[in-house]
């Protein structure tokens, strides 16, 4: 997918967690779509970018449904990757991915047949000259990992990394240097190392749920100078950011109000929130920067989070 853009800032907000079940049945739903609401007004993305666990429902194609709806009433461009819960009560990924593709407002494409996961796509971003900024690459980060013996959470396979390295040059070659960013939702192992060695700012309230397995993925964006960051989920109460040789390793806030948004669902006083990222447009630059803060449920925006020191180095 290629986007042209004439602003100064191409702005996306990321929805992370909203583990949406029955929309119609009041809270927690309807807190949730409060959120995102509100965000969409105040912060007037370019681009909602759920990374993953939007539904959580044994009515997800229903779900999902009524969220293109509530999307589509707030004429509100999106794009979407696959969690780990988004098809796991049985709803077919083909049926997820028909609703989505049927829907005008979003960017999705179920990615090449040969590549593990569902939806693994890349958004090019140019200016108003025609100019490469920006490659969005979302993928899918998968569910539980199947590997004998192993276990754990699921990883991005070798299947994934040759998609990325091979798209990459591809654009690489054919329109010049840029920038890009990740998104995905399962936390790549390095999110352990950034929080122990690195100084990161925002907090981590509980485990870094990363697999077991490393395959690679961080070695391959350190071939490519352009690689900016890292986005993604599934720690419902983690939001750090942390610079890791050059790429920031980052969480999004916790968006979803399912089980009123506590127990395992959030910590008592963490406000549910969505991270808003703002990428440079830029004439000039051949490889522009970002930055991004956070959007609170209280309609504050938090710009001076925690800072944790390193643990070890």
């Amino acid at each position: 997918m290629d986007i042209v853009h004439s602003g100064e800032s191409f702005r996306i907000m990321q929805i992370a967690d909203a583990h949406l079940d029955y929309l119609h049945d009041g809270p927690p739903e309807e807190w949730t779509l409060k959120l995102i609401s509100d965000a969409i007004d105040s912060q007037k993305p370019d681009l909602v970018l759920s990374t993953g666990d939007l539904v959580s429902s044994q009515v997800s194609e229903e779900t999902l449904r009524g969220f293109c709806k509530f999307m589509a009433e707030k004429k509100q461009r999106w794009a979407f990757v696959f969690g780990n819960h988004d098809a796991e009560y049985g709803a077919p990924v083909k049926a997820l991915e028909e609703i989505l593709l049927a829907d005008p407002y979003c960017i999705y494409e179920p990615g090449e047949p040969n590549i593990k996961g569902d939806g693994n796509y890349v958004i090019n971003i140019f200016n108003k000259n025609g100019r490469i900024q920006w490659s969005f690459y979302m993928m899918d980060s998968g569910r539980s990992n199947q590997t004998r013996r192993i276990g754990g959470w699921d990883y991005i396979d070798c299947s994934q990394v040759y998609w990325y390295v091979r798209t990459r040059d591809d654009i690489n070659a054919r329109y010049g240097p840029h920038s890009s960013l990740f998104f995905f939702h399962i936390p790549l192992p390095e999110y352990e190392e950034v929080w122990r060695t690195k100084t990161c700012y925002g907090s981590k309230n509980e485990n870094i749920c990363a697999p077991k397995i490393n395959s690679g993925l961080f070695t391959a964006m350190l071939e490519d100078e352009g690689v900016k960051g890292v986005f993604v989920g599934h720690d419902h109460t983690n939001d750090f950011v942390g610079d890791l040789y050059g790429i920031r390793l980052c969480y999004g806030r916790g968006t979803g109000y399912q089980h009123l948004g506590r127990g395992g669902y959030g910590k008592e006083g963490f406000l549910h929130g969505v991270r808003v990222i703002d990428c440079e447009i830029s004439l000039e630059k051949k490889r522009p920067d970002y930055t991004t803060y956070v959007y609170l449920e209280d309609g504050t925006v938090e710009t001076d989070p925690v800072v944790h020191e390193p643990e070890r180095v």
